[in-house]
């Protein structure tokens, strides 16, 4: 499912490449990290940081289109 603050829809039940991190990860049957295209249903090239994991039988996979924090870096709290 997407971000509530992604403006654009993404693909499930989209075919995603042979070469595609996501594919990587179902054949390897791991975690898999780097650059990979988010599926999109209209097929625009969108290279983001990607980390795709097989877990019983199926591939979940994250896409970061802004980097994360680091992890030594508290977020800023408001309140």
């Amino acid at each position: 499912s997407g971000s509530p603050t992604y403006k654009y829809n993404t693909g499930r039940f989209i075919p995603v490449s042979k070469e595609h991190l996501i594919m990587t990860a179902y054949q390897e049957q791991s975690l898999i990290k780097g650059r990979g295209n988010i599926p999109v249903h209209s097929g625009r090239e969108w290279p983001n940081d990607c980390e795709a994991m097989f877990y019983k039988g199926n591939v979940y996979a994250v896409f970061n289109i802004t980097a994360p924090l680091p992890s030594n870096q508290l977020p800023l709290r408001f309140c």
